[in-house]
């Protein structure tokens, strides 16, 4: 079964989404966004990104360890 993404509400009236694993585990968190147009746009701008984007890394809930290589994140 393929990832899904799942975009919510908070109570603060903001919009997040995360993207679940085929198991249902949360292996991403957006920030807040002001708009639902703007939490839509995170998922595209994730959906396009290649897997060794810089910084980009997937975490496990329990163990705080990574389940995929993280590419170093660049500075500028």
């Amino acid at each position: 079964m393929a990832g899904k993404f799942e975009l919510k509400k908070s109570k603060n009236d903001k919009y997040f989404f995360s993207l679940l694993a085929g198991n249902g585990q949360t292996i991403l968190a957006s920030e807040m966004y002001d708009t639902k147009a703007s939490a839509l746009a995170g998922i595209e701008s994730v959906k396009k990104m290649p897997r060794t984007t810089p910084g980009m890394c997937a975490w496990t809930a329990r163990t705080g360890r990574p389940i995929s290589p993280c590419a170093p994140a660049t500075t500028r």
